[in-house]
């Protein structure tokens, strides 16, 4: 779904030696809902439920390595 690639910024303060981790998302939803963005027809509402969408999305794959700490808990099912 997702890959992650160096990618070289010129742009100075940019992390370390100018290059920034770029995020490629490669999936049929995501695709769907760049093409309701784009799509000069698209209304207001529409290309919030869009916007909204890809937001989700685009926050999944950038968090998917972070460290998760594991926990046990008592679920009300016993």
């Amino acid at each position: 779904m997702a890959g992650t690639t160096g990618s070289a910024d010129r742009r100075p303060g940019r992390g370390h030696h100018g290059r920034v981790l770029t995020t490629i998302v490669d999936h049929p939803l995501a695709r769907r809902a760049l093409t309701v963005l784009r799509d000069q027809d698209t209304g207001r509402a529409a290309f919030r439920v869009a916007m909204d969408d890809l937001a989700g999305m685009l926050v999944y794959e950038a968090t998917r390595h972070l460290r998760v700490d594991e926990v046990t808990v008592q679920t009300p099912l016993a």
